[in-house]
């Protein structure tokens, strides 16, 4: 995944309700290249998880999340 683009905004674990295990939200104009993106994972290439797609209007601010959390994270 390409970092320094910025394009994951927010990854983190669920709790496996309905099977669902991680989320990713990425910054891309279409759904595509978030595919593209995910197709490199690992656990996706393996199969042993699969991928669901959907469009996320949120807050302008949520491009902000990398760099406040490397600014206030325990070290």
């Amino acid at each position: 995944m390409d970092v320094e683009e910025k394009k994951p905004v927010l990854a983190g674990s669920l709790d496996g309700k309905e099977g669902r295990r991680g989320i990713f939200v990425f910054a891309t104009p279409e759904i595509e290249e978030a595919r593209e993106l995910v197709a490199t994972d690992p656990v996706i290439v393996q199969r042993e998880m699969v991928a669901e797609y959907h469009k996320l209007y949120g807050s302008a601010a949520m491009m902000m999340i990398n760099d406040v959390h490397n600014r206030i994270q325990k070290k």
